[in-house]
């Protein structure tokens, strides 16, 4: 019996990138609610970035500076 536990991998849940979200984020019911109420926030304000990225992208195009040359 215990020549078959050795040889025996853990699930996948419990190790890897998996396991550590398993264990950190989502360990208890508050911290999966507070993992997504942070990744919504995230979702919020990483657009806005973008949005002035893509406008300094079209200021530079106007004054005529091509992005190309970096």
């Amino acid at each position: 019996m215990s020549d078959i536990n050795k040889n025996m991998t853990p699930p996948v849940i419990e190790i890897g990138v998996l396991g550590w979200m398993k264990k950190n984020l989502f360990s208890t019911w508050y911290n999966t609610v507070l993992t997504l109420i942070g990744l919504y926030f995230i979702y919020v304000i990483i657009p806005p970035f973008q949005v002035q990225h893509e406008r300094t992208a079209q200021a530079l195009v106007h004054v005529g500076y091509s992005l190309n040359k970096i």
